[in-house]
């Protein structure tokens, strides 16, 4: 892509916790260092939005997508977009354990991300 050099660049961070920052430090996570990187290597000011949620599921994700006309329009007019879901449809697999449960609970856990983050919205 070849942009002006004053042109700024439109970046979007979304998911969970890991792009919410929890646990960085000063909760200077991934996507605020990525946006760095970009500032750096594009030699050009980077419009940032993190929509890093503690606490999403995939479900979540795609609610937003589908009921957030802000948080669309976002993603929209994105150059470039990051995404780190999934880690919390995983342990809701520890919540749901019975023993001897824990194929069928996995294979269900993964079957509802699956349905989630592969689900195109209708705009």
């Amino acid at each position: 892509m070849m942009m002006h050099p004053l042109s700024p660049f439109r970046y979007m961070a979304i998911g969970d916790s890991i792009t919410a920052g929890a646990g960085a430090f000063y909760i200077y996570g991934y996507a605020h260092q990525y946006r760095n990187f970009l500032q750096k290597d594009l030699k050009t000011r980077v419009i940032f939005h993190n929509f890093g949620k503690s606490g999403w599921t995939s479900q979540e994700l795609l609610q937003a997508l589908r009921n957030d006309p802000a948080f669309f329009k976002a993603i929209q007019t994105a150059d470039i977009i990051t995404c780190s879901i999934g880690g919390n449809d995983l342990l809701q697999v520890g919540r749901v354990y019975e023993k001897g449960q824990m194929k069928k609970a996995g294979k269900i856990a993964l079957q509802n991300f699956q349905r989630n983050f592969f689900h195109r919205p209708k705009h």
